[in-house]
């Protein structure tokens, strides 16, 4: 699930860094994520 694959992101300390790429790709044709 979407839920696992955050998780497995955060044990690498790389969420942070993927959520503001996701973020800014989607905040650029309109649509947001919250953290």
């Amino acid at each position: 699930t979407i839920l696992n694959f955050r998780r497995l992101l955060e044990k690498h300390e790389l969420a942070t860094g993927i959520l503001g790429v996701i973020n800014g790709y989607l905040g650029d044709r309109g649509f947001s994520l919250l953290q």
